[in-house]
């Protein structure tokens, strides 16, 4: 597609230009440690590891753009829980990717990991540690993933607080089609409150079985801050879904006092076809954060319809973890 070459020369054209250094920033060591104990119906106790990550982050200023990196490699347990039966792994590389910013042209984003559709519309309302969007969504409602492969993007500059981005995803290389995800997003962001559109459309060819039509999907999202007091909300409208068309509602909110953070949140997906059965989820969670570094957490999910929905298990759980920063 026109579009993605026309991106691809613009960050070739950005990155060559940005040829003299004025500032190197040394670039900072990060990762998280999360382990928890875990109760779920119908599946045995549980207790693992559930996510560990390390990476490097940094930025590199030029007389033209300045240069974002990240690095970053992940263990998971539902690497092996989603891995094809004929594989077994738990490890790999979670985020690559660079970013070239210029206050007056934009920026542009390329590599793989974290989506910004999730950065930007989907983090709002998916704040809870153990049921969360991480991977294969295997534990919430919405139908977005959370990381993308191949990825190439372009923001406008701000104006008003006002902004747009542009971003296309291939991950499959051998399907004939240059772009799988085509996505628009318009964006109002301030300190305190955002609003966020974004429509995406994904070719017909990525999706499986004989779909005939792109499948499209547009979310609205929204959130809130003052003082101690967080809320967010999405709703998410699916066209032509192969697991059926659907209309998803999440909202999610949070309380901090002290040391101890409080979390609430429902989502509700209701299906076009009345023959399939609508599903809800309640979450809610308590936190205590010995320091910035270390922090421990009690999390419940309530389906209120128990089973497999959408090819995906729908299990009452609690979990208690520990969470380790550094």
């Amino acid at each position: 597609m026109q579009l993605k070459h026309t991106l691809l020369f613009s960050a070739l054209a950005l990155s060559s230009a940005a040829a003299t250094a004025n500032t190197y920033i040394t670039p900072t060591f990060y990762g998280d440690i999360l382990g928890q104990v875990r109760w779920e119906d119908n599946q045995d106790y549980q207790s693992e590891i559930q996510r560990a990550t390390a990476g490097i982050k940094g930025k590199h200023k030029t007389d033209l753009v300045t240069i974002l990196y990240k690095l970053e490699g992940e263990y998971s347990e539902d690497l092996t829980k989603t891995a094809p039966e004929d594989q077994d792994f738990d490890i790999r590389v979670s985020e690559a990717n660079l970013v070239l910013v210029n206050k007056s042209l934009g920026g542009i984003f390329f590599g793989n990991g974290t989506t910004g559709t999730y950065k930007d519309l989907y983090s709002r309302v998916d704040i809870f540690e153990s049921n969360n969007m991480h991977l294969s969504s295997n534990v919430a409602l919405f139908r977005q993933g959370k990381n993308g492969n191949n990825q190439l993007a372009y923001m406008t500059p701000k104006w008003n607080n006002i902004y747009a981005k542009v971003a296309v995803i291939s991950p499959n290389n051998n399907n004939e089609q240059d772009v799988d995800i085509f996505g628009l997003r318009l964006l109002y962001v301030t300190e305190n409150f955002d609003l966020v559109l974004n429509r995406a459309q994904i070719d017909e060819k990525q999706m499986p079985g004989n779909q005939s039509e792109p499948y499209v999907r547009y979310a609205l999202s929204s959130s809130y801050t003052t003082g101690n007091f967080y809320a967010g909300g999405l709703v998410e409208l699916n066209i032509d879904d192969p697991q059926g068309d659907s209309t998803i509602y999440g909202v999610s909110g949070k309380y901090s006092l002290d040391k101890l953070t409080f979390k609430l949140g429902a989502q509700y997906k209701n299906f076009e076809d009345a023959l399939k059965e609508d599903e809800t989820l309640y979450l809610a969670s308590a936190t205590y954060a010995f320091d910035q570094h270390f922090s421990t957490y009690l999390e419940l999910a309530e389906y209120a319809e128990d089973g497999k929905g959408n090819g995906e298990n729908r299990n009452d759980n609690i979990n208690l973890g520990l969470n380790l920063k550094f």
